[in-house]
């Protein structure tokens, strides 16, 4: 299985869904294995041309922005980015991951592999060449028990549990992210002491506060609290 560089504590996670738009693409097909999605009454024309008439699984997700940037002759709008955050080693957010993938994928894509770039990675992390090793009764088993486990983000439990043809590439500039990891262990090590040195200052903060503050002031910050 291949390995994803990931740092546990870190809170969103950038996936980034880019589809080109053929014309054998117009119509999505059934759900599959997972049983979400149906026949979509939008072609992805339509959505190519208008984003705003994409329809995002809102029962796994909620829509916070939609940009239409404008077309021109030289410069033709030729693909649709979808941007998902999610929380990274929590078992709702991976599920939920998984379920607005799927249903996006169910509703509007077919044929090709539909390219899913992540971060925390910096190679092609596609697992379908390894299903080939075990039916897919073994997988959906396997799936289900990594993804609890969190050795799995969402779209590697799709890609494990579905039939969707994915491609999962990581977008990581690799000497960048390592050296993100070492500001992250440096960082760490000096925790106690820091929370240590905040504490400090809060304490003084709170016998300024004291001192200065009127005993209404006080009494508001402490009901707010």
């Amino acid at each position: 299985m291949a390995k994803r560089h990931k740092i546990p504590i870190r809170i969103v996670a950038l996936f980034l869904v880019f589809a080109s738009f053929y014309s054998d693409f117009i119509y999505a097909a059934p759900g599959d294995s997972l049983g979400v999605g149906a026949r979509h009454a939008v072609p992805l024309r339509m959505i190519l041309d208008d984003p705003t008439r994409f329809e995002a699984p809102l029962e796994f997700c909620a829509l916070k922005e939609i940009y239409n940037p404008p077309s021109t002759i030289d410069h033709p709008r030729s693909g649709f980015i979808i941007h998902i955050q999610d929380a990274h080693a929590n078992l709702s957010g991976q599920q939920n991951l998984a379920g607005a993938l799927d249903q996006i994928i169910s509703k509007y894509f077919t044929g090709a592999p539909l390219p899913i770039l992540v971060e925390g990675g910096s190679r092609d992390d596609t697992l379908t060449p390894i299903k080939k090793i075990a039916p897919q009764k073994v997988w959906d088993q396997v799936a289900k028990r990594f993804l609890f486990e969190a050795k799995v983000s969402g779209e590697e439990y799709l890609n494990l549990a579905s039939s969707h043809p994915m491609k999962i590439i990581g977008v990581e500039q690799k000497e960048l992210y390592q050296k993100s990891i070492r500001a992250y262990a440096d960082l760490t090590q000096q925790r106690e002491a820091i929370l240590d040195y905040l504490k400090e200052i809060q304490s003084a903060v709170d016998k300024l506060k004291k001192k200065v503050y009127p005993a209404e002031l006080l009494e508001y910050e402490k009901s707010s609290q």
